[in-house]
């Protein structure tokens, strides 16, 4: 199984999946700048500098969407 449907795959099973909807409409997409480069990356999975938390826009949301994550209720995945 490649890294991206790992990743993605976490989400789903913690949050369930969202039909219809695309991860780059949600508030916790986010992009971050590594060495003058922009990366995108999702709060609910969690921000690191590392490339192996760098999130496709195209992914189908997870259940979380449009839900902020405020480190209260929700804990990304990846702590960073």
């Amino acid at each position: 199984m490649s890294k991206k449907r790992v990743k993605i795959g976490a989400m789903y099973r913690e949050y369930g999946e969202l039909e219809g909807v695309v991860c780059r409409n949600c508030c916790n997409f986010t992009a971050i700048a590594v060495d003058g480069k922009r990366h995108c990356k999702c709060r609910a999975y969690g921000i690191t500098h590392d490339i192996n938390t760098n999130w496709s826009n195209r992914y189908t949301a997870c259940g979380l969407y449009n839900t902020p994550i405020d480190n209260k209720k929700y804990k990304p995945l990846v702590e960073g």
